[in-house]
């Protein structure tokens, strides 16, 4: 009977195993992201470094529908049964900007995520001819955390076959700004826009849901795309094709924060922040990450399975008996009972 149960057992655990071993891990995140960001004082070839509050491989977007200093790009690619997107990105902790931690300004920022009508590759720091075009007709408004620390996008709706392919954008409903005057001049007026930089883009930080399940059930973000009075206007929501000279911002287009200067609160601005003659141009890396079926959980379970039927196998099979040789000598006589004679009992009684 008990030699019946081990077995059993072993059964049991072989299945629990093979079914361990041969299912598929879910999938959390996608399969491959890129990124990068365009700056309007970066003129053609790229002579001139990144900003360099701005994280390497990380983004940039400045600025205003009307006055836009930075766009920034996302691709994601997207495995078979991967849906329903949504992006979380880091906001760089080292300075936040200043609209998305203050409470006046909470919830107010307004980065559009629109979808690209050409190829782009990913730059640092990019030339702003170079940008990606784009198109707001469907625009994914992006949503701040309460403590500012992330900005996501449900990108559900602008999914296209296998990828998303969207130009990060100020929006029209940017929050405005506190002023920062410069001491000793004048106070100036600030205008609506927003300066923000985010840490790079890893394929972790973007969640997708098999079967099509909506973004807000993947971590509760629900970033619905604006009912249509609430989209951009049609002179800003197709990027101009032909892009001719890129002017400076205005005099008085001063961000509390920039990527140039944050501590000062200068304009971010078309001439460098150090003297021409000490650019010396910085290759940077790519920010692309690449994530397969993740079979490491398949190589563990086939290891505890077969530590498990090792085990089991010694459990219910008894183990064979030790055959002697000619070399083991005589085995060992076990002591006789010891069996009283007639006589001596016959003494006793």
């Amino acid at each position: 009977m008990k030699h019946t149960v081990r077995i059993l057992a072993v059964l049991a655990m072989v299945t629990a195993a093979a079914a361990v071993v041969s299912s598929r891990v879910p999938a959390h995140a996608v399969q491959g992201v890129e990124s990068g960001y365009w700056w309007q004082g970066q003129p053609s070839g790229a002579p001139l470094p990144p900003p360099p509050n701005v994280p390497v491989n990380g983004m940039w977007i400045s600025g205003s529908a009307a006055q836009p200093v930075a766009d920034a790009a996302v691709r994601l690619q997207l495995d078979g049964d991967e849906t329903a997107p949504v992006l979380t990105a880091r906001v760089k902790n080292e300075v936040p900007p200043a609209q998305v931690t203050s409470a006046a300004n909470a919830g107010q920022i307004d980065v559009l995520a629109c979808r690209t009508t050409a190829a782009w590759r990913p730059a640092q720091a990019g030339a702003w001819s170079a940008r990606p075009q784009y198109d707001c007709a469907d625009a994914v408004h992006a949503t701040a955390s309460p403590d500012g620390t992330t900005v996501s996008f449900d990108l559900s709706g602008v999914v296209s076959g296998s990828a998303v392919d969207v130009a990060l954008v100020p929006g029209p409903g940017a929050a405005v700004l506190p002023n920062s005057p410069v001491p000793g001049a004048p106070a100036t007026p600030q205008p609506g826009g927003f300066d923000l930089t985010l840490q790079p883009v890893t394929a972790d930080q973007v969640r997708t849901s098999p079967g099509g399940t909506s973004g807000a059930a993947n971590g509760g973000v629900s970033t619905a795309a604006p009912a249509t009075g609430a989209l951009p206007s049609p002179a800003y929501a197709t990027s101009p094709s032909g892009l001719g000279p890129v002017g400076i911002p205005a005099s008085n287009f001063n961000y509390a924060a920039t990527a140039v200067q944050p501590s000062s609160g200068t304009a971010a601005s078309s001439a460098p922040s150090v003297a021409p003659g000490s650019l010396v141009p910085q290759a940077r890396g790519i920010a692309a990450s690449n994530i397969a079926d993740n079979k490491g959980y398949r190589a563990l379970a086939a290891i505890l399975l077969g530590a498990m039927l090792g085990w089991a196998f010694r459990q219910a099979v008894p183990g064979r008996r030790h055959r002697r040789t000619i070399y083991d000598g005589p085995a060992p006589t076990p002591p006789a009972a010891h069996v009283a004679s007639p006589t001596a009992t016959a003494a006793k009684a």
